[in-house]
């Protein structure tokens, strides 16, 4: 994506697994699933395709 300026941003993101206690505290608060069924969790890989 290109800023107003024409410079390139990213962001990159990271979350605990499943069963660690801060994604099921934001799951409980948050009041839904966190973790789509079937979304592999693995890392790597490029989001270009999507």
């Amino acid at each position: 994506m290109k800023s107003a300026t024409g410079s390139s941003r990213y962001a990159i993101y990271y979350t605990s697994g499943p069963e660690h206690p801060l994604t099921v505290a934001a799951k409980a608060w948050l009041g839904r699933e966190l973790f789509a069924p079937g979304v592999s969790i693995g890392g790597g890989g490029s989001n270009q395709d999507r």
